[in-house]
């Protein structure tokens, strides 16, 4: 049971992620309040304000950080304003739980790093599949020397952007410059992150290939990546914008056994389990009633403020994914393997 001090949430560039995700895991856990939104769109922000208990509408993201009423934001904007947001948010004594990926360069990544050492909060990024309980007894069942030691693991998440986020509103998303890169910056993040925590090694080495499409922007519709862990571990990372049917997946091997998760990688604590090992076969179901993975989250961000201790994605963990999604593309551009 979760015992933290409920926080007064301000959130900066509110739009449809917002709206589907941890506004409602916001204003649904108890105690915590939204208090105050600022979005690109004033005319929908306002809708949302009224949507969530006549939070403030602010005129800008200053405007809302001004605010004498707030423990904590949510920095939901293009990832190349996430350091600049998280660095004057710090300096007003606010804690921060930035969206993945944590920013869109790595000197951006570790300044927000540093300025939140500096004002003595808490930055958390948003990798919230680690709160899914799949994952989570995945962890415990590696942890535990159930697969021996791990050899290889793949991870496949896609999904159909046009279909979730209308491009004419969110062109951001294929801006290099905005966004730091396209899928792999996206969803490979999330099985990067995944990966790192499960396999419980960091990534020594990347090659990887994208694939725009042809279309006339250059962000990856597709990515892939090679992983190879310290220690000899290897991993493969696919990644799409145009997975529309999807059937994404993890799947790790060891020396004594192997196992598969389907239906973990989205927003909800959902999915299942399946491993074989020289010791019988093992599974596990995402339990009925389930929590949303943002609620738990929230709660943890809460807890970790309460109790003056680093969350389990951190910025310095943030700063690990980021550095491996944008060896992807240096890999890629150089068509060499690039060492971390």
């Amino acid at each position: 049971m979760s015992n933290h001090t409920p926080l007064r949430w301000g959130i900066l560039g509110f739009g449809g992620f917002s709206d589907v995700a941890m506004a409602p895991a916001i204003a649904g856990t108890a105690g915590h309040r939204l208090q105050a939104i600022w979005g690109r769109n004033q005319e929908r922000t306002r809708e949302y304000a009224r949507k969530y208990g006549g939070a403030r509408c602010e005129p800008s993201a200053d405007a809302l950080l001004a605010g004498k009423d707030l423990d904590a934001v949510y920095i939901a904007t293009p990832n190349s304003q996430h350091a600049e947001l998280t660095v004057q948010a710090a300096a007003r004594g606010l804690h921060v739980l930035c969206e993945k990926p944590m920013a869109a360069d790595l000197a951006q990544a570790r300044r927000m790093v540093e300025a939140c050492q500096r004002a003595g909060v808490r930055l958390m990024i948003g990798n919230m599949m680690r709160f899914n309980p799949c994952h989570a007894w995945i962890r415990e069942f590696i942890a535990g020397g159930n697969l021996g030691e791990v050899t290889e693991a793949q991870g496949l998440f896609g999904y159909d952007l046009p279909s979730f986020f209308p491009l004419a509103s969110s062109p951001w998303r294929l801006d290099p410059v905005l966004a730091g890169g396209g899928a792999m910056m996206d969803v490979g993040v999330h099985v990067v992150d995944l990966l790192r925590w499960l396999v419980g090694r960091e990534v020594a080495e990347v090659s990887g290939a994208i694939d725009t499409r042809g279309f006339p922007f250059p962000i990856d519709w597709n990515s892939a990546a090679v992983l190879r862990f310290a220690g000899g571990a290897l991993a493969t990372v696919l990644a799409s914008f145009d997975n529309r049917f999807r059937e994404n997946y993890l799947q790790i091997s060891g020396t004594r056994g192997s196992l598969k998760a389907e239906g973990t990688l989205w927003r909800e604590s959902a999915g299942s389990v399946r491993a074989v090992t020289e010791h019988g076969v093992f599974s596990f179901q995402a339990p009925p009633g389930f929590r949303s993975p943002y609620t738990l989250q929230v709660e943890h961000f809460a807890d970790c403020i309460a109790g003056g201790r680093d969350p389990l994605i951190d910025g310095r963990e943030g700063v690990r994914d980021l550095a491996v999604c944008l060896a992807v593309y240096e890999a890629s551009r150089s068509r060499t393997v690039v060492t971390l």
